[in-house]
Formats: structure tokens, C-alpha cells, sequence
């Protein structure tokens, strides 16, 4: 699997990640750490990567919009 882990998630869960042979990306290697939720939760879609967050609820929110942005609602 395919993992993007955000500034606050422990290096300690990289290692394990890593050890479990996962294909693993953290923001500080690719994106400033100024970057925003908008910008880290779309590089992780293009890299169709999950995020590992200790801010779950901002990406949550940004997930909803995505589906319901990509969603084809009847009527």
C-alpha cells in the first residue's frame, strides 16, 4: 500500500510502515510544511497515496467535498 504521512504522525510509524514493506511518503519530503490541507490532501490523490493524519477531521471534511464534488446526484 501506498501511504503519505503527515508532519504530526510519529517517525516511529514510518519505521513500522516501512518494516511491514509499505510504500511510504512523508510531507516533509515533498511539500513545505507550510503546505495546506487542501494542497497535501490533493498531492496525496494524484499519488493516490492515504493520508496518516493527527488532524483527521480537516481531512475528512476534504474527502467529503471530493465525493460530493465527483458524485453524479439524480434529479
Amino acid at each position: 500500500m501506498k501511504f503519505f504521512l503527515d508532519h504530526d504522525v510519529p517517525d516511529e510509524m514510518e519505521q513500522l510502515l516501512r518494516y511491514w514493506k509499505h510504500d511510504v511518503m512523508r510531507l516533509r519530503e515533498v511539500l513545505p510544511s507550510t503546505a495546506t490541507d487542501s494542497a497535501i490532501f490533493e498531492f496525496a490523490q494524484r499519488e493516490q497515496r492515504i493520508i496518516i493524519s493527527c488532524n483527521r477531521n480537516h481531512f475528512l471534511k476534504l474527502a467529503r467535498e471530493t465525493v460530493e464534488k465527483d458524485s453524479i446526484l439524480p434529479g
